[in-house]
């Protein structure tokens, strides 16, 4: 709707449920389209450009870049052009990470 397109991969609205809360989408924004959200409390989120650029809060967040956010945490954003963005948001489930596992859902 309006210039955004969201695809939701992992969470409440998406294919995939994990036990730890988790809140995973691909979007499309159009040139100077707008999209916002929240991270909920207790949350760590993250936001990377995969092509594209954006605006957020006065900061530009160029194609292979992102940005993260911890704790509750409302943003807007705004496309500078046509961009994709992989939006990230989780509960952190408090064990340790591991590169060759196991690894923890």
């Amino acid at each position: 709707k309006d210039g955004v397109r969201i695809r939701f991969l992992a969470g409440p609205k998406g294919a995939v449920q994990l036990r730890t809360p988790i809140d995973y989408r691909d979007i499309e924004l159009q040139k100077k389209s707008p999209w916002n959200e929240e991270i909920c409390e207790g949350w760590n989120g993250l936001i990377y450009v995969v092509s594209g650029s954006l605006a957020v809060e006065k900061q530009v967040v160029k194609s292979g870049h992102g940005l993260t956010m911890t704790g509750r945490y409302r943003f807007e954003l705004q496309a500078i052009e046509k961009t994709r963005l992989l939006f990230l948001a989780g509960q952190p489930h408090g064990e340790p990470i591991r590169q060759w596992g196991p690894f923890v859902d």
